[in-house]
C-alpha cells in the first residue's frame, strides 16, 4: 500500500512513509504504534481487546490501526489517547459481544479518528461510543464526565434489527449518590460522522446531576436509525442541564425498517442550544410511498414535565417529515424550518413537490401600546394601581431619557405594581389557557432587588379566586446597566375552566426595597396570550382595541360595561364624558374612550 495522504502530529508532518513502515509492522515509538505489534489481529478472528487495552498504557500515546478487522468484545477506556486508523474504509473496529457492553469510552484529551465502527455483531442495547460513564474515584470523585475529546472522520454502522443500540452516547452518569457532586461532558468536538442502522445515532441525557454544555458537532450523517436519529434531553429532574450545544450540517435519513413512531430530531431539554442546516429525508415506504407519519423534529417537555425548562433552542434547515411541538414550546424556542410536501405525505423523489413554513411567530401585545403615557396623562382610566405606605396610589411619572416611566412608591419595604386584565384581554387568555405579562423595570439597587408575585381573580359578584399557583415562570433579561426586563408566565392549560366566570384577573410584581434610598421604576408594559421569555417578541405591536359593550340600558356603571378595576374606590368615576353610546336597534353600544 502507498499512502497519498499527509497528517500532522504535536506539529509536525507525519509522512507516508512512515505510515507505510507502521502499516508493515515497524513500531515508532516516535509517531505512534501499531496495534499488530501489541498482538492485534487484523483478519478479526482472535479477540484483539487486550491488545487494545495494552495499548494505552504505552508511552506512546498515539495507536494506529493498519488495514484490517480487529475485534472487541469488551470496554477499552481512552485517556490522552489518539486511536487513528490508516484508511477509514479499511481500517475496521468490529464490535462483538454476548451481552450488553459499552465498547469505546473516552475520558479527557483522546481522539479516535479515520475508522470504520461495526457494531453490527454486538448484543442489542450496546453502544460503540461513550462519554461520561467512567469511574474516576470511588470515594471523592463519584461522577464521571468527558472533556476536550475528538471524534473525527468516522463511519460507523450497526444491525437494523438492533433497535436500542446506540452510536455515540453523551452521558454525564450519576455513580454515587453525594449530594454535591455533578459533573458534565463538554468542550467535545465530533466531525465528519456517519452513522448508520443503530437505533439511536446520538444519544445525548444530562441524566441525573449531569450536564452536557459546550460541546460541536458538525457534518453528522444519521442513515436508517430505528428510533431516533439524535435523543436530545434530560431524563432526570435532577439533570443540570444542556446549553449551547452546537450543530451545524445534521442530516438525517428515515427509511423502511425505521420504527413507525421513531423522531429524526427529539428535543426534551435543554436552552442555548442551536442546530443549524438540519436536513431530514423520508425514506420510509408505506404501500409504495413514504409514510405520511413520519416525525421530523420533535420538542417535548424534559423530565420534570415542564414547558418552561427547554427554551431558546433554534433549529432551522429544511425536513420531508412533520414537525410535533406544543404551542408553548414552539414559542419558547426558535424554529425556521421548511416543511417538504407532496401531497399529503412526503418524499425526496418525484411529484409535485410544494413546502409551508414552520416558524416561530412574533406575538401580539393585547395592551395599548403607551399605556404608561396613557397612565401618565389620566393616571384614573388606568388599569394599574400601586400600593404606598402614604396612600399615593397613583404615583407621578418621570423621565430619564430613554422614556417616561413610573417611581413605584415604597409599601412595606416593597414596590408593588398590580396589572388589571380584563374585556377582550381576558378573554384572549381564556381562549389560549396562557398568558404573559411582560414589562421593563430599572433599580437603584441592581444587587439586592429580589423580585416576588401574585396572581388572583374575581367574578362578577366580586368572589375572589387566587390563581397564584398557575404562576409558572419569570423569565429575566438584563438590558442595560440597572434596567432589566420581566416576562411572568402564567399557564391555565391543565384548568382553563377555573378563569372562565372571572371577570377580571389581577397581575401582581413586587420588588424588595434594602434601603430607604433604593427605588424601583417601572415602564413598557405588555401583556400576551402566548408564552413569551423575551421581551423583544413582540415584535407586532399591540392589538388592543377600545373596549365596547352591547347593553339593553343606558349603563350606570363600570360593571355595567364590562370594565372591572383593580380598585373601583379610586378608579375614574363613571360618567357620560368616559364613554360614548351609539344606538344599535333595541340594543346600545358603549365604547370608553381608553384602550383595555
Amino acid at each position: 500500500m502507498v499512502y497519498i495522504e499527509h497528517d500532522w502530529q504535536d506539529g509536525e508532518l507525519i509522512t507516508k512513509d512512515h505510515l507505510n513502515n507502521i502499516e508493515h509492522g515497524v513500531k515508532n515509538n516516535d509517531r505512534g504504534i501499531n496495534i499488530k505489534t501489541l498482538g492485534a489481529d487484523p483478519t478479526g478472528e482472535n479477540d484483539s481487546t487486550q491488545a487494545f487495552k495494552d495499548a494505552t498504557s504505552q508511552d506512546n500515546h498515539t495507536i494506529i490501526v493498519p488495514e484490517g478487522t480487529f475485534l472487541i468484545t469488551d470496554t477499552v477506556l481512552f485517556q490522552r489517547y489518539d486511536l487513528v486508523g490508516t484508511n477509514k474504509e479499511k481500517s475496521v473496529l468490529k464490535l462483538s459481544s454476548s451481552d450488553k457492553k459499552t465498547f469505546l469510552q473516552l475520558l479527557y484529551n483522546a481522539k479516535i479518528s479515520n475508522l470504520t465502527i461495526d457494531a453490527s455483531s454486538a448484543f442489542d442495547g450496546s453502544t460503540a461510543i461513550e462519554m461520561g460513564t467512567v469511574y474516576l474515584d470511588g470515594t471523592s470523585n463519584q461522577y464521571a464526565g468527558a472533556h476536550n475529546n475528538i471524534i473525527d472522520d468516522l463511519m460507523m454502522v450497526s444491525n437494523p434489527d438492533n433497535k436500542n443500540s446506540i452510536g455515540v452516547s453523551l452521558t454525564p452518569h450519576l455513580l454515587k449518590d453525594f449530594e454535591n457532586n455533578t459533573s458534565g461532558v463538554f468542550n467535545n468536538l465530533f466531525n465528519n460522522i456517519t452513522i448508520d442502522k443503530f437505533g439511536i445515532g446520538l444519544y445525548i441525557d444530562a441524566q441525573k446531576k449531569g450536564w452536557v454544555n459546550g460541546n460541536t458537532f458538525g457534518k453528522i450523517t444519521i442513515t436508517g436509525y430505528g428510533k431516533y436519529g439524535v435523543w436530545f434531553g434530560q431524563s432526570d429532574v435532577d439533570g443540570q442541564g444542556l446549553q449551547v450545544n452546537e450543530f451545524n450540517s445534521l442530516q438525517l435519513q428515515h427509511v423502511d425498517h425505521t420504527n413507525s413512531d421513531a423522531v429524526g430530531l427529539y428535543i426534551s431539554g435543554g436552552t442555548w442550544n442551536n442546530f443549524n442546516d438540519v436536513s431530514h429525508w423520508n425514506d420510509s415506504n408505506y404501500q409504495g410511498t413514504p409514510r405520511p407519519d413520519v416525525v421530523a423534529v420533535k420538542i417535548t417537555p424534559d423530565a420534570s414535565g415542564s414547558y418552561y425548562s427547554v427554551y431558546d433552542n433554534i433549529v432551522s434547515g429544511k425536513t420531508e417529515g412533520n414537525i410535533e411541538a406544543d404551542n408553548r414550546i414552539l414559542d419558547l424556542n426558535d424554529l425556521n424550518v421548511d416543511h417538504l410536501n407532496v401531497e399529503n405525505y412526503s418524499k425526496l423523489y418525484g411529484g409535485q413537490v410544494y413546502q409551508s413554513k414552520v416558524k416561530t411567530m412574533p406575538i401580539d401585545n393585547l395592551m395599548t401600546s403607551d399605556i404608561i403615557n396613557i397612565y401618565s396623562k389620566t393616571p384614573k382610566l388606568s388599569t394599574l394601581l400601586f400600593n404606598s405606605d402614604d396612600g399615593i396610589k397613583y404615583p407621578q411619572t418621570e423621565n430619564d431619557g430613554n422614556g417616561t416611566y413610573i417611581k413605584l412608591p415604597k409599601y412595606t419595604g416593597s414596590s408593588i405594581a398590580n396589572i388589571s386584565i380584563f374585556g377582550s384581554q381576558l378573554q384572549s387568555i381564556k381562549d389560549s389557557g396562557v398568558g404573559t405579562i411582560s414589562l421593563k423595570f430599572k433599580t437603584s439597587n441592581e444587587a439586592n432587588t429580589p423580585i416576588f408575585n401574585d396572581l388572583y381573580g374575581r367574578d362578577a359578584n366580586g368572589n375572589p379566586q387566587a390563581l397564584k399557583t398557575y404562576i409558572t415562570r419569570m423569565y429575566l433579561e438584563k438590558q442595560n446597566q440597572n434596567e432589566f426586563m420581566l416576562n411572568m408566565v402564567f399557564d391555565f392549560t391543565s384548568n382553563k375552566g377555573i378563569i372562565q366566570s372571572l371577570t377580571h384577573i389581577v397581575a401582581t410584581i413586587g420588588f424588595s426595597i434594602a434601603t430607604s434610598s433604593d427605588y424601583v421604576g417601572l415602564r413598557d408594559i405588555k401583556l400576551s396570550n402566548r408564552v413569551s421569555n423575551h421581551y423583544a417578541n413582540y415584535t407586532r405591536g399591540h392589538v388592543a382595541n377600545n373596549h365596547y359593550a352591547i347593553v339593553t340600558s343606558t349603563p350606570s356603571s363600570w360593571a355595567n360595561v364590562g370594565v372591572f378595576p383593580v380598585d373601583p374606590d379610586n378608579f375614574q368615576t363613571f360618567n357620560n364624558n368616559v364613554v360614548s353610546y351609539h344606538n344599535l336597534d333595541s340594543n346600545i353600544l358603549v365604547e370608553t374612550l381608553f384602550k383595555n
